[in-house]
């Protein structure tokens, strides 16, 4: 599926700030003060599940997630 075709569905548009991209995702905070917890959006039309994109973008998806939750760790662990 084509990046170009990709949109934000608009709830999640008015619930998150836009923080950044990595090669797959788009990556969002949730606008929580409560949950200050990240999202990562796979920019591929269509796509509503894990299972939706193809084997070699889940793989990419899930070190994309490892890739945030380490620089997370990383910036909490300096704050200490």
């Amino acid at each position: 599926m084509s990046a170009l075709a990709w949109s934000l569905h608009p709830q999640l548009e008015r619930d998150t700030i836009d923080i950044g991209d990595l090669p797959l995702s788009r990556v969002f905070v949730i606008k929580d003060a409560n949950y200050p917890w990240l999202l990562l959006v796979p920019r591929r039309a269509g796509v509503k599940e894990i299972l939706d994109l193809d084997e070699v973008e889940q793989a990419q998806l899930m070190t994309e997630t490892a890739r945030v939750a380490r620089a997370l760790n990383r910036d909490s662990s300096d704050d200490s």
